[in-house]
């Protein structure tokens, strides 16, 4: 029975350490991580029905990789919205890459890439 308690208030000081953070090592549930990642992913099913030139959205964790082609003379626009949208829809930092459609499963460090925004407390960082 003491192991058993001693044991709920780990995981209690565990989950009340990490705040908001979406998961911690030993924790079963990431509560706060499936939220934000709900949100982001209602926040932006837009880009993929409104934009034509988009060809796919990944989101993990706060960041979200949108596949153009081809790309459009407005891409800058379209990626400042979409992480200014996903900011707001979870008061989180949201960062967006904006990336071949072909490059499907890019990440940073595997090539090149059209650019990246990041917003913050409702605005684009510079």
């Amino acid at each position: 029975m003491k192991g058993r308690r001693r044991w709920r208030r780990w995981r209690l000081s565990c989950l009340s350490a990490q705040g908001d953070a979406a998961l911690c090592a030993d924790c079963s549930q990431p509560w706060e991580g499936r939220r934000r990642w709900r949100r982001w992913r209602s926040a932006l099913e837009y880009l993929e029905k409104e934009v034509e030139e988009i060809q796919w959205v990944e989101i993990v964790r706060n960041t979200a990789y949108v596949g153009f082609d081809p790309l459009p003379n407005d891409w800058e626009i379209v990626i400042k919205a979409a992480a200014i949208t996903a900011n707001r829809a979870s008061d989180f930092g949201f960062h967006v890459w904006a990336v071949r459609a072909s490059d499907r499963g890019w990440r940073p460090g595997d090539g090149p890439y059209y650019g990246t925004v990041t917003a913050r407390y409702g605005k684009i960082e510079r």
